[in-house]
């Protein structure tokens, strides 16, 4: 699973790789253009929802930068660690190393 996460920051449209780690500071556009990108839509379909906002050439631009951000995995990395857990849960002995107790006195 990949995972993004967008903000604005004084001024900054910020987008955050979960995975790789890798900051970008994006224009209006791309950041338009990124969640449409995490649904899986292709560059016609994003143009579409976007024409009456930017002009198609920089929609066209953006998802093709993006889509080269990606194939360097820079951007909608996906999660290396993603079935470890369920591995490592599934692969080990549990144990007991503390046990708390809680006890109240009443006098």
């Amino acid at each position: 699973m990949s995972l993004i996460h967008r903000y604005k920051s004084n001024g900054f449209n910020i987008v955050l790789d979960i995975n790789s780690g890798c900051i970008h500071l994006v224009d209006e556009v791309t950041y338009e253009v990124l969640p449409y990108l995490e649904e899986g839509l292709g560059t016609e379909a994003i143009a579409e929802k976007l024409e009456n906002k930017y002009n198609r050439e920089d929609i066209e631009t953006s998802v093709r930068e993006c889509n080269k951000l990606k194939e360097d995995g820079m951007l909608f990395t996906k999660d290396v660690y993603e079935n470890v857990i369920e591995e490592f849960s599934n692969n080990r002995q549990t144990v007991v190393k503390a046990l708390c107790l809680h006890l109240s006195l009443i006098h």
